[in-house]
């Protein structure tokens, strides 16, 4: 069996980008590395190296990448996504023309805060180890530098907070892990049930190609302050990995069969 030294593979959601890139490694008979990780509800490009390519990783994850997420406005959770515990809840009003004036001023030299619940080590632990542990107030939140090549605003328009509460929900469920999954969903439910009437929030549908290491949630928040909003990362997908996109790479069924979800274990032991 040819083992190949790249493997581009769209990871869909709710999978995690280690376990993949360890059942590549079961599969061929051999040790595996990747380029970099998704966000457990995000989906998109990733990158598998196998063998001695991946000595080579650092130079692969330097490549350029695009995302297009959606924002979903006046809201703010402490993950700065879907699968994190809400903190603010309010009405909001954004003009389009302030949004896509704000939005086009990121682009180049850009620097944000880690989010805090991030694998990024601090004192020896992972960032989201001290987030979940409340010791935050302790730690210096890292910050990283890069550059923004490409930002446009694609969509903006309302959503039934109904609606955005049912996707949630539907892709938690397929998130694998120790992530306070159940306390996260209840939380989103509760809050959909207080409410006396249904609330439509605005969104808005960003396109950006960026440097390695940089956070599309940390993005996010800026954005929203940037129009003095609270927000939160609603959907994500890497749309582009290097030369890599959803036309060119392989899916979960061509490398690992019809039956992959039968065959292979994919449930994460991640705890954040």
């Amino acid at each position: 069996m040819d083992i190949p030294k790249i493997l581009p593979i769209w990871q869909p959601a709710g999978f995690s980008t280690h376990i993949i890139s360890s059942k590549v490694g079961e599969k061929y008979g051999t040790i595996t590395s990747h380029t970099g990780t998704l966000d457990p509800m995000a989906e998109g490009v990733i990158i598998i190296l196998t063998g001695k390519e991946r000595h080579m990783k650092y130079d692969y994850a330097a490549w350029t990448k695009e995302y297009v997420f959606e924002i979903v406005f006046g809201i703010s959770t402490d993950t700065y996504d879907g699968l994190g515990i809400v903190t603010s809840f309010h009405g909001t009003h954004i003009t389009k023309e302030a949004l896509k004036d704000a939005i086009s001023e990121f682009e180049g030299d850009y620097i944000q805060d880690v989010p805090p619940y991030s694998s990024v080590k601090v004192k020896g632990k992972p960032l989201h180890w001290f987030a979940r542990n409340k010791k935050l107030a302790g730690v210096d939140i890292p910050r990283k530098a890069g550059q923004i090549h490409e930002i446009e605003l694609v969509d903006f328009y309302s959503k039934d907070f109904g609606h955005i509460v049912e996707n949630i929900s539907d892709r938690i469920d397929l998130v694998t892990g120790d992530l306070r999954q159940d306390l996260i969903k209840t939380r989103w439910l509760q809050l959909r049930e207080s409410l006396e009437e249904t609330k439509s929030l605005q969104v808005a549908k960003v396109r950006v190609v960026m440097s390695r290491g940089m956070y599309v949630r940390s993005l996010a928040q800026d954005i929203s302050a940037a129009v003095n909003d609270s927000g939160f990362v609603y959907s994500l997908v890497r749309t582009r990995n290097g030369e890599y996109t959803k036309k060119n790479v392989e899916t979960m069924e061509d490398v690992f069969g019809k039956k992959y979800m039968d065959e292979f274990d994919f449930v994460s032991r991640t705890t954040s």
